[in-house]
């Protein structure tokens, strides 16, 4: 659409994710891509999509809001999810085409802005029905053929229930107000394992997760996406570094309290492709300080780096040595204070830089831990300035008292 009085035009693409097809039933993706062709930037602010079969609209809709800003003359990228592809819309397609209408709205220089696109929607199933097993805050779904290599389901989804308390403990939510979290097997697609409501593990490396959780052996991958869905993402995802470091961060909180010698036998392997069958961890602190510390973070090694490369690694060494001298508490409460901003604001905060959205994570920090937390930053050459917390402290009025904390 133009804009009248911005001469603004916003053109939105997307693309089916995975490509190789969306299964009747799931809960997938589309990968959203908006190009501003005008002078004016634009900030999409939700967008909106609608089945088709054959052109028609089927009346199966969804929404959802984001913050995605778009300098003049300029494309960006967006990660739709979710997506839920209805199994009763696929059974009535037959050989009906299905799409899926999409509609990105909008403003630029004050004004409204959108535009529409349409996507054909593949179709992708699994050779076999699922078996559905069931915990107290989780729950496997799997083909039978890969549930039959498995021996200790009770035992899995026991250990998985606790890893959902646990960052639950760290966090201060419950995703979807508790609703158990699934974790489904899906059709081949673009990475291993995918976060969202339910967690979709590619069917490629199942066998592999399910034979290696039987043999006692944690599956990683299954606990980081699962620390994927304890977020408050658009607060602190400056970039993709910072998104996977906080679901390791909730990552390294349930291994350290879930793998301390207990009688369930699960234990630890070194985090690398080809693990050495002898070398275990039956504490979970101790893997976790062996894998990061201050001596192997190629970040603080390399004194040419800009703070702003760090991977997810260092993120999680330059964290974990404030929790080392603090505790986890803070941490805690950092989350709480996420969430009470979130409650406290009817504006999503519009915090579209590394630099803005880690100080604002350093003020709240300054006012849990009882230290100096420029110190540590200067130390790990990242620039942060006494001005820059107060000023951040009294735009946000951040909570500071324990007591207007909000609990799970």
């Amino acid at each position: 659409m133009t804009d009248s009085h911005s001469n603004t035009i916003i053109i939105p693409t997307a693309h089916q994710m995975p490509p190789s097809g969306w299964q009747p039933g799931f809960t997938s993706c589309f990968m959203l891509s908006v190009r501003n062709t005008g002078p004016d930037t634009i900030v999409v602010t939700h967008v909106s999509h609608e089945f088709m079969l054959d052109g028609k609209a089927t009346g199966v809709k969804g929404e959802s809001l984001c913050a995605l800003h778009i300098s003049p003359f300029s494309a960006n990228a967006w990660e739709h999810n979710p997506v839920f592809f209805p199994a009763e819309l696929a059974s009535k397609a037959s050989e009906k085409q299905i799409s899926l209408q999409i509609t990105a709205f909008g403003t630029a220089a004050g004004k409204p802005v959108f535009g529409c696109c349409c996507m054909p929607v593949i179709r992708s199933d699994l050779p076999e029905t699922l078996h559905r097993h069931i915990g107290a805050k989780t729950a496997l779904e799997l083909m039978p053929s890969h549930c039959a290599r498995i021996s200790n389901m009770p035992e899995i989804l026991g250990f998985l229930d606790r890893a959902y308390d646990a960052m639950a403990d760290l966090s201060g939510q419950r995703p979807l107000n508790g609703e158990c979290m699934a974790l489904r097997e899906s059709p081949p697609f673009f990475a291993w394992a995918r976060a969202g409501f339910p967690i979709l593990l590619n069917t490629t490396h199942v066998c592999n997760s399910v034979e290696a959780f039987d043999r006692g052996v944690v599956c990683f991958g299954w606990l980081h996406e699962m620390g994927h869905n304890f977020e408050y993402g658009y607060w602190y995802m400056y970039n993709s570094p910072a998104c996977e470091f906080h679901a390791n961060f909730k990552l390294v909180y349930a291994i350290e309290h879930l793998i301390n010698g207990n009688s369930d036998g699960f234990h630890l392997l070194e985090w690398e492709k080809n693990p050495d069958p002898e070398r275990k961890y039956d504490n979970g602190r101790l893997w976790v300080d062996s894998k990061f510390n201050p001596d192997s973070c190629s970040y603080l090694s390399d004194t040419s780096r800009e703070w702003e490369t760090m991977d997810s690694n260092d993120l999680l060494v330059f964290y974990l040595a404030l929790v080392r001298k603090h505790g986890w508490d803070p941490f805690k409460r950092m989350y709480r204070t996420y969430r009470s901003l979130s409650f406290a604001t009817d504006e999503r905060p519009v915090l579209n830089s590394s630099n803005e959205m880690f100080s604002l994570q350093m003020a709240i920090l300054s006012y849990l831990i009882d230290d100096d937390i420029r110190a540590h930053c200067a130390d790990w050459r990242i620039p942060l300035s006494e001005d820059t917390v107060q000023s951040l402290s009294a735009r946000f009025d951040l909570p500071v008292h324990t007591s207007r904390f909000c609990d799970c």
